[in-house]
């Protein structure tokens, strides 16, 4: 078999297009479901696909074009370079002992063909039967099971709708029991709002009775009432006129008055002018004296605080010509020859006649008798020359 060979159509989608190589040629073919000649022949063509390659292709190449229902069955040559066999008036070929070995030959090959045709058709209308009995038996087991899932779903709309129905024969014998409840409880209510009615009727006719009595009562009443209101309006009129001539006078008064009070009204205000311009010099002689005080109480200070500071000078110029007489105590002999005449008499004329002879007899001592100095305390002199 040839193994480039394309497998046959399947049943559902039976078209065709192709070439097939046999001995006498390449026959090239194109088909469409649309004859069952049609359909047969390109079976037949794609079973001539599988012949066994021994069989091998003669030296004439034909080709030969298979086309759809218009061609069916119809082999139309397409060589460029065919031959036309010679033939009589009768239609008899003429031939010679090459030709008829040719033709033996041939017809040998066509037989052979044709057998291997037949059995692949054979074998191809089995297969195509067998798949087409499955095809049919898978429809009918589809067509079946839909069947049943209908008269299921068939079922189950006539269950519904039955159970609907009783649903519905139920909901109506209710409402036709509530209908003839509520007709009686209707009958019932009209008959106690009918007797309600008249006992109401009854009643309004008592009480219309009744407040026609009381209307005429209070008519009596009020004509009496009317009457005393009479009189009280007259007696009311009488006090008016009586309270307008009182209103006149008390008007004239409250004039006479207004005029005292405005005159009382400028002697306040002439009175207050005259407080403000007392007030005024008042604060000012207070001011004068406050000044005056204070001037006073400054010069007091002043005078103190120079006391003071003569005194505290007059303390430290004490304190420091001791400290000099000290000095000048324990300078020795050396020192005080250095020291200028001018400043020790100047020392002298300070210190007085007995710091001076003291001075000359320390001055004749010995040095090496001399004294050191006394520390000086630097924030006590400080703290007083602040001060």
């Amino acid at each position: 078999m040839d193994p480039q060979a394309a497998p046959p159509p399947s049943p559902r989608t039976l078209e065709a297009d192709g070439e097939w190589r046999g001995n006498l040629g390449v026959y090239r073919f194109s088909w469409r479901p649309q004859h069952k000649a049609t359909q047969r022949l390109a079976l037949h063509a794609n079973a001539r696909r599988r012949l066994p390659m021994h069989l091998g292709r003669t030296g004439d190449d034909e080709r030969v074009s298979v086309t759809g229902e218009s061609g069916a069955g119809h082999c139309a040559p397409h060589s460029p370079h065919r031959t036309e066999l010679p033939v009589d008036h009768d239609g008899n070929l003429f031939c010679d002992a090459r030709g008829i070995s040719r033709n033996q030959r041939k017809k040998k090959h066509l037989e052979l063909e044709l057998q291997s045709l037949r059995e692949a058709y054979a074998r191809k209308i089995a297969d195509t039967e067998l798949q087409c009995e499955k095809q049919i038996e898978a429809a009918e087991a589809d067509r079946n099971e839909w069947f049943k899932r209908k008269k299921v779903e068939i079922a189950k709309i006539r269950a519904g709708v039955i159970v609907m129905q009783a649903l519905f024969e139920r909901r109506k014998r209710k409402f036709i029991s509530q209908m003839e409840q509520e007709r009686e409880q209707t009958a019932r209510q009209r008959k106690e709002m009918d007797e309600k009615m008249a006992a109401i009727e009854k009643k309004l006719a008592d009480t219309t009775e009744e407040y026609e009595s009381r209307i005429a009562e209070m008519q009596v009443a009020h004509e009496k009432k009317v009457a005393e209101m009479d009189k009280l309006q007259r007696t009311t009129e009488e006090q008016a006129l009586r309270s307008e001539r009182h209103l006149k006078i008390a008007e004239g008064e409250i004039t006479r008055l207004q005029e005292i009070e405005k005159g009382l009204r400028f002697e306040i205000e002439d009175m207050k002018v005259r407080l403000q311009v007392a007030e005024r010099a008042e604060d000012l002689k207070r001011a004068r004296e406050k000044a005056e005080f204070l001037e006073d109480e400054l010069r007091r200070l002043r005078k103190r605080m120079a006391d003071r500071k003569h005194a505290e000078a007059e303390a430290l110029r004490k304190e420091l010509m001791e400290y000099v007489k000290f000095i000048v105590r324990i300078l020795p002999d050396e020192w005080r020859a250095r020291v200028k005449p001018e400043i020790l008499q100047r020392l002298a004329a300070k210190v007085g006649p007995e710091e001076d002879s003291t001075m000359e007899a320390i001055s004749a001592r010995d040095p090496s008798s001399q004294h050191a100095l006394p520390p000086l305390d630097d924030r006590a002199m400080l703290s007083r020359n602040s001060s």
